[in-house]
């Protein structure tokens, strides 16, 4: 079983390793009477967003008076601890920083080089959205590219686990001069944040996206191009036909010669087996193969699920057979229900045929 990230950070030798370096930075710190807190609140065994934020707001009872000072030292020791153990400086900034607005957004682009100020940058947005927009605008630009992925990953109007940005899911027009500067960033750390961005930004306003997405032109630029094609996955994978467009998936002459099963009744953690023919009567077309199960639910009521088949080029009168397996083992982000199902073949968005079939418990 894999190690749980709790069980990996914010362990008694990094408490260790901060005692130091503050006592290093600070000559009258008291690093037994840290240690000795540490222990005192237990900050060891909690889950790992707590000890971040109890790391910061213990590290702040022992910071000396002024804001000032607290935030250069709190800066300076940005470069000794990385990843997600460094995160509970940017933390510190959102919790003690929010009356100095201004030096404290200047702190979380530095600190961000070394771990990630996407979640502590928030609450900044919330507090003065033009100034600390105006700010990630001008981050888009900088040489680190830890800076620019901030610029836009710290205004996804939907970042999972952080505080949401009710004003942005509404109207994201602020985020959109970031992202035009990002659409060709050489970096695939930035590219996958400025996908993400406008994949939440579908969610809310997906027209907004799309025409977005069509001024920058699907065909320009190889970087541009991959940001488009994972920025729009959402849309793709419901079949909206103007993002299957953009993407060249225009509306097939595919016939279906043939769609079956294996088994029509299927046991809880066994595999759903198909197979499908499919021959071009038109000319040569883009096909975005997808296929949708409908999931029996809890008291009788059904969910739908779409999943990727395969993505290929068709050439006229030609004929394909495609098989695909879908597994319905047990897992413990899913729960399964038995009874009749559906599933159902989408080509570039459209249903095309279904067979029902009967899931049942072992």
């Amino acid at each position: 079983m894999a190690e749980l990230l709790k069980d990996q950070y914010y362990l008694w030798s990094f408490y260790e390793k901060l005692g130091g370096v503050l006592k290093s930075h600070l000559p009258d710190f008291d690093e037994k009477d840290f240690l000795a807190e540490v222990r005192n609140r237990d900050i060891v065994t909690q889950d790992l967003k707590t000890k971040m934020y109890e790391s910061a707001r213990l590290m702040h009872q022992f910071l000396p008076e002024g804001f000032k000072h607290q935030i250069s030292v709190v800066t300076v020791l940005g470069p000794e601890f990385g990843s997600l153990e460094g995160m509970f400086l940017p933390a510190w900034v959102e919790l003690f920083g929010i009356e100095n607005l201004r030096e404290s957004v200047e702190a979380l682009k530095k600190l961000t080089r070394y771990s990630s100020s996407e979640f502590a940058i928030r609450p900044f947005i919330v507090e003065d959205k033009k100034y600390v927009l105006s700010k990630m605008l001008q981050w888009a630009d900088d040489r680190d590219e830890h800076v620019r992925r901030l610029s836009s990953e710290g205004c996804r109007p939907r970042l999972p686990w952080a505080m949401a940005l009710t004003d942005l899911k509404k109207d994201p027009e602020p985020i959109l001069p970031i992202l035009n500067k990002l659409k060709e960033d050489e970096s695939l750390y930035v590219r996958k944040s400025v996908a993400n961005n406008i994949n939440d930004i579908t969610k809310d306003n997906p027209e907004v996206a799309l025409d977005l997405v069509e001024r920058w032109g699907y065909g320009k630029h190889q970087h541009t191009d991959w940001i488009i094609k994972h920025g729009l996955r959402s849309l793709i994978k419901a079949g909206d036909p103007r993002a299957l467009k953009l993407l060249g998936f225009e509306k097939p002459k595919v016939k279906v010669d043939r769609f079956s099963l294996k088994e029509h009744k299927v046991k809880m953690g066994g595999e759903l087996e198909m197979e499908l023919t499919l021959e071009n009567i038109g000319p040569k077309v883009n096909i975005m193969l997808d296929y949708a199960v409908h999931f029996m639910r809890d008291k009788g009521k059904t969910g739908k699920k779409v999943f990727k088949w395969k993505s290929f080029a068709l050439a006229a009168k030609e004929r394909i057979t495609l098989r695909k397996s879908h597994s319905f083992k047990i897992i413990n982000t899913r729960k399964y229900y038995p009874g009749q199902h559906k599933v159902e073949v989408q080509i570039n968005g459209e249903v095309v045929t279904f067979m029902k079939f009967d899931l049942l418990d072992n």
